[in-house]
């Protein structure tokens, strides 16, 4: 069974404390009803067809490549890095490296991007738990990023100096 949980967290700022709402899934394994939160309420998904999940998936997809800027900044770098190591002939190893690394990166950015969104529905204002939410997400992508970068160094800067 699938409930939605409300969340309203309440904060005194200069805006006369207003609230904000988040919604959570969660999916109880249990079998018997006992031990259910009173705020729990049924939320019943409708099964689609395999077809329009993937369908939802890929015009998310295009949908973020069209209008997040740093999604095409990261697309960009991904596809340079992908043209460097054919260019270079990566171990089959390396591959695995360098495209998990894309992968994550571009992943994490599509996630900031969401989260930023949906902050940005949920409280038009400002407010310093949105402004906090939206920090960390974009942490999270500069983190990878780095730590990609770093990867990718160890990988291509022996290469490049033998290639000189």
């Amino acid at each position: 069974m699938v409930y939605v949980l409300r969340v309203v967290v309440r904060a005194d700022d200069s805006h006369g404390g207003q609230q904000l709402t988040m919604f959570a899934l969660i999916t109880c394994a249990t079998n018997s009803g006992d031990g259910v939160h009173k705020n729990l309420k049924p939320y019943n998904m409708k099964v689609q067809p395999i077809t329009r999940a993937f369908g939802h998936a890929f015009n998310g997809l295009g949908h973020f490549f069209i209008r997040d800027r740093n999604g095409k900044i990261h697309l960009m770098a991904g596809i340079m890095v992908l043209l460097a190591g054919w260019y270079f002939a990566i171990s089959t190893a390396e591959w695995c490296i360098i495209l998990l690394c894309t992968a994550v990166v571009l992943s994490l950015e599509m996630l900031n991007y969401a989260i930023e969104n949906l902050c940005n529905l949920v409280h038009s204002e400002y407010h310093p738990l949105v402004k906090t939410t939206k920090d960390v997400s974009a942490a999270a992508v500069l983190w990878s990023a780095l730590l990609s970068l770093v990867i990718g160094l160890v990988i291509f800067i022996p290469k490049i100096i033998i290639a000189l």
